[in-house]
């Protein structure tokens, strides 16, 4: 049946039919062809699915319901696009159309009904914990191709590579935390979809999209979580590898632009023209100036805390060029949902060195060889002081006494990006040790 209705949408698309067609059950479709292929598709459903739909819960009926709505959609803008003869657009819609309905047969062939769904209630795969009281269910898709550097609802130019969406119901420039499943990610809301035709849409950037879900797999029921607003002209990307490649520096990895209070920004190169002495300077937001040093032979590292917050502006001394990160407030993420996760393995030691040379601060830096965001406290007598990286971390050498020992702990979160906020399992200690800082 599914193959006769892209037949008939593939062939009769373009045809014209001028035929008063109010009886049928949607006026909003006006190509008579599709019209009838709409309601063959509800004939198809009710002839096969009949008693399973009369039987469905009530969570799942209301979900039946926005994936059949959500078709409806589909033909509609196939409608559109067949009268503005645009033919891209309608082999897109065709597609988004097939795996609509193979996700919505999937649906009714597995969906608990009234009867079962009370029946040995299964635990949820994931243990939330009290910060997941404000989450709500919505539908979440992505953002096409076509859309790139278009204008949003912010004025913003609108790029694939940036983390952010389009939604309706709050305000411009809020960060959101979007969840599918055991998975969270914070976007900014810089746009808005159709909020007529789609007022229960959040609309992501395929680059959010793709750490969360695999694309074409259709649009899913997820949740999100509401937190503060930022600038309007903040942005959430990773740095393209190429942003120094003028001065024959490449990034070797994707460096986010965005960190918490006291995270260390490891900043990892490729010198193209090599050998030589290369020295960064670095602009923090209260105007001080740093600047790190070092020989290069080919690969280099340079590393320092970020301990102010909002735009530090990193640039090279013989360039004009700059590039900014930005230092959040931790308090932007107050409100966010976790889930508790034990596995992680805990540590028997770690490896602590002291950054002396002009390449970092002066610091001690902490190596753990692992990828998931990580948590050091550091304890001495009334003194305590929190450090955070996704990969190493550097600790300032000069605020404890070397005469007396630290305590020291850490803990460590999952994160589904290169990106510290991102991590949403509620934070595990995976090793503590009391010692003397030399």
């Amino acid at each position: 049946m599914k193959k006769i209705i892209l037949l008939w949408l593939i062939f009769s698309i373009f045809a014209t039919n001028e035929t008063n067609a109010y009886f049928l059950p949607r006026t909003d479709i006006n190509n008579l062809s599709l019209k009838r292929q709409f309601v063959n598709l509800e004939n198809y459903l009710n002839r096969l699915f009949d008693e399973k739909i009369n039987s469905l819960s009530d969570e799942n009926e209301a979900l039946f319901q926005r994936k059949i709505d959500r078709i409806l959609d589909i033909f509609i803008d196939i409608d559109n696009f067949a009268k503005n003869k645009q033919k891209a657009e309608i082999i897109w819609a065709v597609n988004e159309l097939r795996a609509g309905l193979k996700d919505l047969i999937y649906f009714l062939k597995t969906a608990e009904n009234k009867t079962n769904a009370t029946v040995g209630i299964k635990e949820p795969q994931v243990e939330l914990n009290r910060f997941s009281g404000d989450s709500r269910p919505w539908e979440i898709t992505y953002y096409s191709d076509a859309f790139e550097w278009w204008k949003t609802s912010n004025w913003n130019i609108f790029s694939q590579k940036f983390f952010s969406a389009a939604k309706c119901g709050i305000p411009l420039n809020k960060l959101i935390q979007v969840w599918l499943w055991n998975k969270g990610m914070i976007v900014k809301v810089n746009d808005r979809p159709n909020c007529v035709r789609f007022p229960n849409l959040i609309d992501l950037s395929t680059i959010s999209f793709d750490f969360l879900f695999a694309r074409y797999k259709w649009k899913q029921d997820w949740e999100y979580v509401e937190l503060w607003s930022v600038p309007w002209d903040y942005y959430k990307q990773y740095l393209p590898k190429g942003t120094f490649e003028d001065y024959s520096i490449s990034l070797l990895w994707n460096l986010p632009n965005t960190y918490l209070q006291n995270e260390t920004l490891n900043i990892k190169w490729e010198l193209s023209l090599p050998n030589r002495k290369i020295s960064i300077d670095i602009i923090y937001p209260s105007w001080k100036k740093k600047t790190l040093t070092k020989y290069i032979e080919r690969w280099f590292t340079f590393s320092f805390i970020l301990d102010e917050i909002w735009k530090y502006e990193i640039w090279f001394p013989w360039s004009d060029g700059k590039t900014a990160v930005h230092v959040l407030d931790p308090e932007a993420f107050w409100g966010k949902k976790f889930i508790k996760n034990t596995d992680f393995k805990k540590l028997d030691n770690i490896s602590i060195a002291k950054e002396t040379h002009e390449s970092s601060d002066y610091a001690y830096r902490i190596d753990i060889p692992n990828e998931d965001y990580n948590i050091l406290t550091i304890a001495q007598w009334e003194k305590k002081y929190y450090y955070s990286w996704v990969w190493n971390v550097l600790m300032d050498y000069e605020r404890f006494d070397k005469d007396l020992p630290v305590v020291m702990q850490i803990k460590s979160s999952k994160t589904i990006t290169g990106f510290s906020h991102d991590f949403h399992t509620e934070p595990v200690v995976i090793f503590e040790w009391t010692v003397k800082l030399q």
